[in-house]
């Protein structure tokens, strides 16, 4: 089997287990070794970042053991000419610590940007299920109700 098959059933399956509710995202930030990851990302040369930067916010990891699988969002940042259309996604793996970090998106399978794209829309469904009204809502009027302004709990 190709590289670019062993991809796409990845791919595939991180998408199956996502919806399933087995594998849980977080957006980058949210990891503890991210900053390292990103320094590692920013100073390889399998991703070109000359005028893109990884925007944190929109990107999301799942980790496993010492092992992460990142969707990044690569922004176009050249000032005069911001474009959403120039922006992408790449999947990235960062298998455990001592290895440097794989762009998958660089085995370009049949159907990977559709699959990938697949995959964001999983990961943004299953972040927005964590968010659902009300109940995020009840939780956030209990919690900001029940703290003093330095954030401690008081009680009732």
């Amino acid at each position: 089997m190709m590289m670019a098959e062993r991809i796409e059933i990845f791919i595939l399956n991180l998408i199956e287990k996502t919806e399933a509710g087995e594998i849980k995202w977080k957006t980058v930030n949210e990891v503890r070794p991210w900053r390292t990851i990103k320094r590692q990302i920013e100073k390889s040369e399998e991703i070109d970042l000359k005028d893109y930067f990884i925007d944190d916010a929109r990107s999301y990891c799942a980790s496993r053991s010492r092992g992460h699988v990142m969707v990044l969002n690569i922004r176009y940042g050249n000032a005069p000419v911001f474009s959403p259309a120039l922006d992408k996604y790449v999947l990235i793996i960062k298998i455990n610590d001592e290895m440097t970090p794989q762009n998958l998106s660089a085995y370009d399978a049949e159907g990977y940007k559709d699959l990938l794209q697949d995959l964001l829309d999983a990961i943004e469904f299953q972040k927005n299920e964590e968010n659902i009204m009300p109940d995020c809502m009840y939780d956030f009027f209990d919690r900001f109700i029940g703290e003093d302004e330095n954030g401690r709990i008081i009680d009732q």
